[in-house]
């Protein structure tokens, strides 16, 4: 065997094995950035159910539940802390009202559930205080997840204040 042909077979080995860790490499960067974006698709498609107690022209109230994120909600539970001493219109407590009691199989991205007609008094304890809203939600999303989330009405807040008259229970 000649001298050039073992530098040229030197040479070759060389930059195959160049080639190879090329590959190697690249090939883990893909890997990595294709992990870094399932994660991020993942973080994004997660669903998140915003809250609102909002005030309508003719003074009685509105919780609103809406899906705020840009995926599927399936089989949404609301429990609600103490739903059993709150009343709706005097009437009906807020743990026997229908998508509260019954849960709600599919809601779609942005879609609204409504409970309407709600004046303050409906949320003044026995004590005669505004009773804080505590929220737990539990649902799947479409990679069949189940996450659960905790949300808050805090109405000691001062957009409260002045909006209750005493309730006689």
């Amino acid at each position: 065997m000649e001298c050039s042909e073992i530098v040229f077979a030197c040479l070759q080995l060389f930059f195959t094995g160049v080639i190879c860790y090329s590959t190697w490499k690249y090939t883990n960067i893909t890997s990595k950035t294709l992990e870094e974006i399932r994660k991020e698709r993942e973080y994004r498609e997660t669903p998140d159910i915003n809250i609102r107690f909002k005030e309508e022209s003719d003074g009685t109230h509105t919780l609103e539940f809406k899906n705020v994120s840009k995926s599927e909600i399936f089989n949404l539970k609301i429990d609600v802390e103490n739903a059993d001493n709150i009343r709706m219109n005097r009437n009906y407590k807020l743990s026997d009202f229908g998508f509260i009691k019954n849960k709600i199989k599919y809601m779609g991205v942005n879609q609204v559930y409504e409970i309407k007609n709600i004046t303050m008094y409906d949320f003044v304890n026995k004590h005669h205080h505004l009773s804080d809203l505590n929220f737990q939600l539990s649902y799947y999303s479409k990679y069949d997840q189940t996450k659960t989330i905790f949300k808050n009405i805090d109405f000691n807040l001062s957009q409260f204040e002045n909006t209750v008259t005493e309730y006689n229970i």
